[in-house]
């Protein structure tokens, strides 16, 4: 696959009159070697062909070809059938200005693997699908649309990763708008090869420009996808007209009729008034970081030394609407932000005992790449008073997408989370959403999959997915549902209570935002079913008394729960009905967006 390096101005290999003219005899002279009866014969006809190709080699540097590309074209010897040769050209090789076919499997190395001089050639090429960080593969897609003629037919079994890593950007622009994308078999994180680790697509494509009519399938059941991938894609592909730049998620025909009307109705996370960040990356976690019996002796030494020990929240410990944080404590010697004049924390001069802590690992944090002005304090973080208010915390790699709304324990988070934070939306609202078996059904797929079924949730994927904004009455709901099902969730830990535990109130709560969240988005669908239940949650809820005592909470969630869960309250009735009479949509997003 690998091309010739031609002169930029080049169109053909045969332009000048005396290559023609070398070419034409080449021609006769193979012809006329294959109805040769003797091998003198045969041997004659080869050495004129090696010397016409010699001839050829002179020319085509005399008419502007480096000596290593004209010397390549004449080493190239047919009718050797052991050697290789180092480049390939269908004119060259063949007499073909196109195939009607190429198949393939290519390679999977990426491309930062290859020499320097490598990547300039491949640079110098103008490949549309080059990218530093991308793979070699996606080269060969591109490579393969030029040796087809017009009209020629590609198809490919590739890594899947393209579709949505952030390499894959420019093959998916090249695959959706400069040929015909025709069809695309996703495998997701099945393994077609037996023991070696490759989670692959079959796509296909004609050279020609693109009719925008590509047919999709993900192989939920990848065996018999591999049994018959024809009659499986042909039962279970959808059309999908959108793909483009962004990635491209491909899911069962009944999540897409879902996700299409879901994705109608929201609007883009980037386009709302929110910063997600990073957690915190102190170049030197062992230093950092404490436990509950460390802080407790630091500030035990130093009492003022307190306020700039945070409680630590680690990806690993964020569960949906609750937490299981392990009393992981975090040093915060912040380096200062100007804009905020908030001046960096000296450790060396005002603080010993943190001074001492750190002290044992001088040499380490001196050698830090992201260390701030002095070796104890963090790198800079512009954002790092974002993580004293109220926000969304979440993992960066989950198998489950759990989001947790902190607004009481000002949690900093580690680099393995992420933080949504902001002035005017309502992340209560939004929490519910993410957490909600909508969101995963129809939007658990627009993240990476890794290995082990969890996804990658980088802000890149999450700021294009679009969320229904709510009226101001829905939102002040769903507000009191989180209050209410964070809290079950902690008392459920440090209590055994009298009558329905936390535990099963939790579940039923969360029964219960979910079908809210269903509602948002099929109000009238709902309606139609006689399966809306908003209204009378408003009426039956009221928001917890943040003063109130922690008994006193835990009383008001239970009576309202032990009234709208009564066998003969219409919640708990339309809560039990919502899969029986909606089987193809309520049930769907029930049944794909089970935790």
């Amino acid at each position: 696959m690998i091309q010739i390096e031609k002169p930029s101005a080049q169109g053909d290999l045969f332009e000048s009159e005396k290559v023609k003219e070398h070419e034409k005899e080449l021609k006769q002279v193979r012809h006329n070697l294959f109805s040769a009866k003797t091998p003198k014969t045969k041997n004659k006809y080869r050495q004129r062909d090696k010397k016409l190709r010699e001839q050829i080699a002179v020319e085509l540097e005399a008419n502007g070809w480096s000596n290593a590309s004209a010397h390549q074209l004449a080493q190239w010897d047919p009718y050797d059938q052991n050697a290789s040769a180092p480049f390939f050209d269908p004119e060259w090789m063949f007499d073909l200005t196109g195939f009607d076919i190429v198949i393939g499997n290519p390679p999977y190395v990426q491309i930062q693997k290859f020499p320097k001089s490598q990547k300039e050639t491949w640079i110098a090429q103008k490949y549309h699908t080059y990218a530093a960080t991308a793979d070699i593969y996606c080269l060969f897609y591109e490579r393969g649309a030029q040796l087809l003629r017009t009209g020629g037919h590609l198809c490919y079994i590739t890594s899947n990763k393209w579709m949505r890593a952030d390499y894959g950007h420019k093959l998916r622009i090249f695959l959706s708008s400069k040929v015909d994308t025709t069809t695309v078999l996703d495998f997701g994180m099945a393994q077609n090869f037996g023991a070696a680790t490759t989670y692959t697509n079959i796509l296909g494509f004609d050279n020609r420009p693109s009719t925008h009519l590509t047919h999709s399938c993900y192989a939920a059941d990848d065996k018999a996808a591999m049994a018959d991938p024809e009659s499986y894609f042909q039962e279970n592909a959808v059309p999908m007209p959108e793909l483009g730049e962004n990635s491209w998620i491909v899911v069962s025909p009944e999540r897409y009729r879902i996700k299409k009307a879901v994705e109608m109705k929201g609007v883009p996370l980037e386009k709302w008034d929110i910063n997600i960040n990073y957690g915190i990356k102190t170049g030197l976690n062992e230093a950092f970081y404490l436990t509950q019996e460390q802080r407790d002796k630091l500030v035990a030494k130093e009492p003022q030394a307190e306020e700039f020990i945070v409680p630590l929240l680690r990806g690993r410990y964020v569960g949906r609407y609750t937490t299981n944080w392990d009393r992981t404590w975090m040093i915060n010697a912040h380096n200062g932000i100007k804009e905020l004049v908030l001046p960096p924390v000296n450790i060396s001069d005002n603080h010993p005992v943190l001074f001492d802590h750190l002290k044992q690992w001088e040499k380490k944090l001196i050698k830090r790449q992201d260390k701030g002005d002095h070796w104890t304090n963090l790198r800079n973080c512009a954002y790092i008073e974002e993580f004293r208010k109220p926000k969304i915390i979440y993992p960066n790699m989950t198998k489950y997408l759990p989001f947790y709304y902190d607004d009481q324990d000002q949690f900093f988070a580690n680099q393995k989370c992420f933080i949504i934070t902001s002035n005017n939306e309502s992340l209560p609202y939004l929490t519910a959403v993410l957490n909600s078996a909508l969101f995963r059904c129809c939007f658990r797929d627009n993240f990476p999959e890794l290995l082990g079924h969890t996804y990658e949730l980088s802000k890149t994927f999450f700021d294009k997915i679009p969320i229904k904004r709510s009226d101001a009455t829905t939102v002040t709901l769903f507000e009191t549902l989180v209050d209410c099902i964070q809290f079950a969730k902690v008392y459920a830990k440090k209590t055994t209570s009298n009558g329905t535990s936390p535990a099963v109130i939790a579940v039923f709560l969360d029964e219960l935002i979910d079908a809210c969240v269903m509602e948002i988005y099929f109000s009238d669908h709902m309606a139609e079913k006689k399966l809306v239940v908003i209204r009378e949650v408003c009426q039956a809820i009221k928001p917890l008394p943040k003063t109130a005592s922690d008994n006193a909470k835990w009383q008001q969630i239970q009576a309202f729960c032990n009234v709208v869960n009564a066998p003969k309250h219409p919640i708990h009735n339309r809560l039990i009905r919502i899969s029986i009479d909606s089987p193809d949509l309520l049930r769907i997003i029930k049944e794909e967006g089970k935790v």
